[in-house]
């Protein structure tokens, strides 16, 4: 049976606040009203003859259908909640609302619909999900101090659900015994129209465990101004809190490690001002804090020359960050209150950066350990009994002597004397090692004393010496080498008293000349060596130069 056609709507349907259609037994629009088409977006001309369900987002179009037609079949009122098109494209919800139209006789002939635009509940979902998804915890409590609301995040903070605690502030949190009187008085201030803010107290969770929370509070005002109720809101901070007590305890560390340690500890701020000086460094420098802090450190503690070095690296990183100079491990020339000075090392870093930075120095006295270094390397290159250079040393100074001969064409020459003491078994045979060893210092003695200052005396072992004189004139070296050979007997001709025996004794010495009997350092000590030979199978006391041979006189 066709629909019979519904009568033109009266004025009251034109003005309707909301959107009506009217459409036949498949849902074909015959009429809609202007607010029907200022909702949907779609012109009065064109919804005519059209389904109702284009209105409606595509989304939503199969579903809304469906549940249409299965509702209608049964002669039932339609009610859902759709989205429509809307206007610009720009998709709007809205309810709409269906029954059936009836003839005189009961048929069903159409339908009429109204489409009532919702409110734009989009805010509305987004400040759900803020508050869904808040951490911290937000209290609203009305004048009787019966909680109203509590945030979802109340059981994760607290461990309790909100309807299982009791109401009252302090009670519904489980506040630490300790902190409770003092949250209490704040809380109770609140309904007196004090607020509060920043203050921290610790929770007792149903297990036992504890968090620390941060906490502020305001009162709740209606519009007219009248208070109306209480708002408190609670942060979880015990990580913070957690990560402050690592940090105090670092720092009482730190502290702990300044006061007590050995090394001088002192802080400055940016301009080099004492901030901070440690007992080691009042024990170090002579200075006492009160009469240190707020002078410059260089001044105090260091010599002139690395206190001006330094103070320029401490200025060049506090104005440009450049800290390449900045001292690490360095040695410096340290000085006391009473201007003596030491061998310190120093260790010096930045805090911070420009004019906001600060520098921290540890400053250790390594005199002894300086002259321990400077001990074990003289051992290392001197003769334990005389004292002299020994063979490695020796072969040091004369590689580098040679190089001084060469450099720069100079018309300078080196000359080697190769000693060896005769009759010296014959003191160890018959007056004992002791009077040996007395007898080798001894002559050590006489060739330092004779030596010139630049020269080099060495034992190379036993009761083998050398003597390298440098700086000679290239033309007639090999007499002045013999000359200084002659004198050398001079020396050691004078008896040497042994622990009250006297022993007299001379040398069998070699002489060669770099570089008219040599070309390198070993040549030469081995044309000494040989010549040394030379002047013992001629006898005790001789003087021989490679290709002759000399008498001592």
């Amino acid at each position: 049976m066709s629909a019979s056609r519904p009568r033109h709507p009266d004025q009251l349907l034109e003005l309707a606040p909301v959107g009506v259609h009217h459409a036949d037994l498949t849902g074909t629009c015959t009429w809609v009203n202007d607010r029907w088409s200022a909702i949907t977006g779609i012109p009065r001309e064109e919804a005519c003859g059209r389904p109702w369900v284009d209105a409606v987002g595509s989304a939503d179009r199969d579903r809304v259908l469906a549940q249409w037609l299965e509702t209608v079949a049964r002669g039932l009122e339609f009610v859902c909640d759709v989205r429509v098109r809307g206007a610009h494209g720009r998709e709007v919800e809205a309810t709409v609302r269906s029954v059936p139209v009836h003839d005189a006789r009961g048929a069903i002939t159409g339908h009429v619909a109204a489409v009532t635009e919702l409110p734009d509940r989009r805010h509305d979902r987004m400040r759900r999900l803020i508050v869904e998804n808040l951490t911290d915890v937000v209290l609203f409590f009305d004048m009787r101090r019966e909680l109203l609301y509590a945030t979802p995040s109340f059981e994760t903070l607290t461990g309790r659900r909100p309807e299982d605690a009791v109401w009252h502030v302090h009670e519904a949190l489980g506040v630490h015994p300790d902190d409770a009187p003092r949250m209490r008085s704040l809380w109770a201030g609140l309904w007196e129209s004090e607020g509060y803010l920043g203050a921290e107290f610790r929770i007792v969770l149903p297990d036992g465990m504890e968090r620390w929370c941060t906490s502020a509070g305001a009162p709740v005002l209606d519009r007219e101004g009248r208070q109306v109720g209480v708002q408190i809101r609670h942060a979880d901070v015990t990580g913070r809190k957690h990560i402050e007590e690592r940090v105090r305890q670092s720092e009482e560390r730190a502290r702990s490690i300044v006061a007590t340690t050995s090394d001088a500890f002192v802080a400055t701020d940016s301009d080099g001002l004492v901030m901070e000086w440690n007992r080691a460094a009042e024990s170090l420098f002579g200075w006492e804090p009160e009469e240190a802090v707020g002078m410059p450190f260089v001044d105090l503690a260091l010599g002139v020359d690395d206190g001006v070095r330094v103070a320029a690296a401490m200025s060049r990183y506090r104005d440009d960050g450049d800290r390449d100079d900045l001292v690490a491990g360095a040695e410096v020339r340290a000085r006391r209150r009473d201007g003596g000075d030491f061998i310190a090392e120093m260790t010096l870093w930045p805090i911070g950066s420009g004019r906001g930075c600060s520098f921290n120095a540890f400053v250790t006295d390594i005199t002894e350990r300086k002259q321990r270094e400077r001990a074990v390397e003289h051992l290392a290159f001197h003769d334990g009994l005389t004292d002299l250079p020994n063979r490695a040393h020796f072969e040091d100074r004369v590689d580098a002597e040679l190089a001084n001969v060469d450099a720069g064409g100079r018309a300078t020459a080196a000359g080697l004397l190769f000693l060896d003491i005769d009759r010296f078994k014959d003191v160890n045979d018959t007056m004992g090692h002791a009077a040996g060893d007395e007898l080798l210092r001894q002559v050590a003695d006489r060739l330092r004393g004779g030596a010139r200052s630049h020269d080099v005396v060495a034992r190379l072992a036993g009761d083998e010496f050398v003597v390298l004189l440098t700086d000679l004139p290239r033309s007639g070296a090999v007499e002045v080498a013999e000359r200084f050979a002659e004198r050398v007997q001079a020396a050691l001709a004078a008896p040497f008293d042994l622990g009250g025996s006297q022993f007299s004794t001379t040398a069998s010495i070699g002489v060669a000349v770099y570089p008219e009997h040599a070309s390198d350092a070993r040549s030469l000590l081995k044309a000494a060596d040989t010549s040394m030979y030379a002047s013992k199978r001629a006898g005790a006391g001789r003087v021989s130069v490679p290709g002759t041979r000399a008498d001592a006189a």
